[in-house]
This record gives C-alpha cells, structure tokens and sequence, in this order.
C-alpha cells in the first residue's frame, strides 16, 4: 500500500510541474512588446510571423536580448510596416529559419548585424532611403543569390555580405565611396565585381575567398583604384597591386614594372596561376601573398626584394625551383611552408635570417645552390623547423648563369644566342638581327636601308618582319626579310 501512495505522490508531482510549465514559458516568452518608442512587435505562432508596426526608429539591441529571441530558430517571415525608420542592430541576428523579410521604403537606416545569419533568407529588397549598410549586416546570409543595392548608399560597411557564400550578383551604385575590410569575404559564387567612379576607400581582404571571382573592373574614371586588362586591382598609378582575383584564368602574369608593393593575400589561391614574374620595381610584398596558389610553379622574383613575408609561397605545393636574389636579407616565418615539391633553393649570399618552419614539410628539397663561403653560411640565423635544409647537399660559391642581354648581344645560360632568332626574356619577346640589333616585343622592325624598293604582289612597300606563332608554340616567319630571302605568308 506504501508503495502506491509513493507511486501516486510522484504521479502528483509531475502532473503539478507540467501545469506549472504553459505558466512559465508565457511569462518568460511574450508574444508582444515594443521595440521602439512608437514601435510594438507581435509574433504570431499561427504562421510563424514577427510583425513591426508603428513608427519612427528601433531600438538598437545585443545579440543576447533582442525581445523575440526565443522564436529566432522559429520564425519564418518578418513584415516591417510602413513607417519605420530604422532597423536596430542586432535586430534579427540568427534567426536562421526566416526565408521572407519585407522592408519598407520608409527604412532609413539598417544596423549592424542586423540581418546575419539569416540563413534562408534568397532576396533582399534594400530601401531607397538607406546611405549606409553597415558592419556584418547581411554577413552568413548564405541563401542570398542576388541583391540590388540603391543609389541613396555611400558606404558599405566591414562584412557587409560576408559568407554570403550563393550570392552571385551584386550592384555597386555609383554613390559609394567606400568599401569595408572583408565586405565580400568568402562571397564564393561571384564572378565580377564593378567598382565605381566614386568609390576612394577599399578596405583589407574584401574579396578574399571568392574562389570563382575572374574580373575586379574599375571604373576608369575613378581616380584612386585601377585595373588591368586581366581584371587585376591596383591603385590608381598601379604602385601597389591589391587583388588578382582568385578565380582569374591566367595561367601566366607578369607583374607591371610600376609595381612597388604587393598586398597581403594579393594572389590567395590563385589556383590556375603556373607562373608569375615579379620585376625589379618590386620592394615589398606582403604576408601570404601567394598562399595556396597550388599550381605555381616557377616564381621569378625581382632583385628589388629584400624580405620575402611570412607565410607569402605557404602550401604551393607544385613550386619546384625558388631562386632568392642577392637583395633578399630575410625569409620569413612559414614562408615556403608545405612546398613538398621543391627540389632546389638558390640563395643569394646576403641572406642573414631564415624564420621559423619557413621550409618546414619541403621534403624534397636535394640541393640548396648558395652564393657565399660556407663561413658565411654558417653565420645565417636559421631558426627551428627547417630541418630539410640542412639534409641538403648544400653547394657554395655558386654563380647563378646569365640569361639577358649584353653588349648588344642575347646571352641564355652564358651562351652567346646567335643571329636571326626570336628569343623570350621575362615576358618579353626579342628579335636578334645580323647586325646584332635588338628589337623588343613580336612585330619586329628590320633596318629599312636593307628593303629599300622592295613591294609585295600588290605594290605595297614591305618595310617589317612580322612573326606569328603555331599550336605547338613555333615561331612562324610571316612577313619580311631573314637571311637575304623574301617571306610572305
């Protein structure tokens, strides 16, 4: 009998707590209140809506106390009626499930984080009235493929669209002026950005991890950014190279001699990338510069460099041959970490410090050709983590051979070239004459007094040597005069 009243009283107990519970949650989870001084908020259960209605701005909130919070996982649709002027920060941060937001023109202004982590949200209208988008708003709106933002916005904020990893289009009106740190960050699935007229601020890693953005066009006549016809991004007087875009198709490119500064993450993933030529203008270039381009293959870097950054060549893993010129005092941290294809380092003789793990996990690295006495090689600061170099066979006193042009002369290899070729020289074609003459880039010009009254079939002078090249990459004599003979076609 005990043990049935004991059985009952337990019944009892959980039958009081589940009536206590409907109680509880009612008053710790309203279904009303305001969010403004003349705005009130209703949620309805039926329909998994939160409605805004009233007037004037919203109270701006953290993310731990918006007034709605406990249906952020539930809610599907937010309608703001007209009459609002602003949306708080934080406003309907993490509310994951909500697909539709409806935003009317009366909104002037939209806080930050008010929209992140919207996950299901596909479109977006933005008001005519809003002049700032601002840090992370729309950031983690991972559904979002398309927006249009108006004419009336100047600024777009810090993670503006970050994460917003389906986002395929994106408007910039001409009234921005500036763009935030990491604005596009991760905006995976866009493939060009158009930056204005107007826009004079462009702020750190704002289109890092757009794996499939090919083309960065600037406006030509904004006068503070710039680009090339490979839709690279530079400051106006191309100085300083900003982005290549990561998802740039060019197998190979060669840095503009203009070129003072490589940005940091300049060329992050740049995964068709083979080969990049890095000219003597070139000072310095910033940290992770070329991390995880895994297709580079062979980088030739400019006699102007004096310290190669942290992390710059991390994870190219196809780099086989790295030559360090003369200038380079300094290998940074990490700097060729996990490069697991490299065979052969060249060293010019005024390196003094090579970092922490900078060739950590280069396995393969056989030899390591240096310009200095072993003397001085022993005086390097080599810090830990670089255990492959010193399981090379370290070759000293090595004189790197002369490929270039001297005394009118093309020498490859310390090898004279000879007469009547087309040669290639860091990007640039030269034609080496009878006379030794020197003439740059394809069409090649010959000395008019050697063609005087010579004519095509129509009567057309033949004053130029114009050479073309096949599938197999041969030079194909086209037009002109080689060795006392007339070609043409």
């Amino acid at each position: 009998m005990r043990k049935i009243h004991k059985f009952l009283s337990v019944i009892l107990a959980i039958m009081i707590v589940i009536s206590i519970i409907p109680i509880t949650v009612s008053a710790v989870s309203p279904t009303s209140g305001t969010c403004g001084d003349n705005l009130i908020w209703n949620y309805d259960s039926s329909t998994y809506t939160l409605i805004i209605s009233g007037t004037g701005a919203m109270y701006d909130y953290k993310s731990n106390n918006r007034p709605w919070e406990d249906y952020e996982d539930i809610i599907k649709e937010v309608i703001i009626s007209d009459g609002a002027t602003s949306i708080g920060a934080y406003a309907f941060y993490s509310c994951g499930k909500v697909a539709s937001i409806i935003i009317p023109e009366s909104i002037m202004t939209i806080g930050a984080y008010a929209f992140r982590g919207c996950y299901d949200v596909a479109n977006i209208k933005i008001p005519n009235g809003v002049t700032i988008i601002g840090d992370a708003t729309f950031s983690w709106c991972e559904s979002l493929t398309q927006i249009i933002i108006p004419d009336s916005v100047t600024t777009i904020g810090e993670n503006a669209f970050s994460y917003c990893e389906n986002l395929e289009s994106i408007t910039i009106p001409n009234c921005v002026t500036k763009i935030g740190d990491e604005a596009f960050f991760s905006c995976k699935n866009l493939t060009q950005i158009i930056i204005p007229d107007h826009v004079s601020s462009i702020g750190d890693d704002v289109f890092n991890c757009c794996d499939n953005l090919t083309d960065i066009i600037v406006d030509k006549n904004n006068q503070y950014y710039s680009s090339d016809e490979y839709g690279v991004l530079f400051n106006k007087d191309k100085t300083i190279l900003i982005k290549c875009p990561e998802g740039n198709t060019e197998t190979i490119y060669t840095i503009p001699d203009s070129v003072l500064t490589i940005e940091a993450w300049a060329f992050r993933y740049c995964s068709n990338l083979e080969q990049v030529i890095i000219p003597d203008s070139v000072t310095t270039i910033g940290e992770n510069a070329f991390y995880l381009c895994d297709n580079l293959k062979d980088v030739k870097i400019g006699n102007g460099v004096t310290d190669i950054s942290d992390w710059v060549f991390s994870e190219c893993d196809n780099l086989v041959t790295v030559t360090i010129p003369d200038s380079v005092t300094r290998i940074g941290n990490y700097a060729f970490y996990w490069c697991d294809n490299i065979t052969n380092v060249i060293f010019g003789k005024n390196v003094t410090s090579i970092g922490l793990a900078a060739f950590n996990e280069c396995t393969n690295i056989k030899d390591v050709y240096y310009s200095g006495t072993a003397e001085q090689w022993n005086e390097i600061s080599i810090e830990d983590g670089n255990e492959p170099m010193f399981d090379a066979t370290i070759h000293y006193n090595y004189v790197k051979p002369f490929t270039g042009i001297k005394d009118n002369h093309f020498y490859k290899d310390n090898i004279m070239q000879k007469a009547y070729q087309l040669v290639e020289f860091e990007g640039d074609f030269y034609f080496i004459g009878d006379r030794h003459e020197i003439i740059k880039n394809k069409t090649t010009y010959l000395n008019e007094a050697r063609i005087n009254g010579l004519t095509y079939a129509d009567g057309t002078p033949m004053t130029a040597g114009y050479y073309e090249f096949d599938a197999d990459g041969k030079m194909v004599m086209r037009e002109g005069i080689v060795g006392n003979h007339i070609y043409e076609n």
